[in-house]
């Protein structure tokens, strides 16, 4: 079951797909017939919650006010962003050529740094896309 705080970036998700097969697709149920969709989509909300993981992390465990949670997020955002901005030739595409560069990034200085998994700096794009409007897969 999708959860509430799901709804933005699997939304934008969903555009995405539907962009990419010409047909609208607005439920989880809509992909039963596209295997590949579906299996995209569910690697999308692991990784998701992979970053909610490390975003509970980071609370429970560093101090009281510590930014590096949302240091990661500032620095995954500028590093994605010009990938985002740029022509694709596909939704899913644009999608996975992020998620790639995302996990690329080195946050060498960073207080999760010994935490942090090529998953979590992927989910963090979800993150990013549940918060800000610029964060969007569809290509027109």
């Amino acid at each position: 079951m999708i959860k509430k705080s799901e709804q933005i970036y699997i939304k934008k998700l969903f555009n995405a797909y539907s962009e990419d097969e010409s047909k609208q697709i607005s439920h989880k149920d809509d992909l039963n017939k596209n295997e590949k969709l579906l299996r995209h989509l569910n690697r999308q909300r692991e990784i998701y919650y992979s970053a909610e993981m490390l975003k509970q992390f980071s609370r429970d465990n560093l101090p009281p006010g510590s930014t590096a949670f949302e240091e990661l997020k500032e620095g995954i955002y500028y590093s994605i962003i010009p990938v985002i901005e740029s022509h694709h030739c596909s939704c899913k595409s644009k999608i996975d050529s992020t998620l790639t560069v995302a996990s690329q990034i080195p946050f060498e200085g960073n207080a999760l740094k010994d935490e942090l998994l090529p998953q979590d700096k992927q989910g963090i794009c979800h993150h990013l896309a549940n918060e800000r409007d610029d964060i969007i897969w569809t290509t027109k």
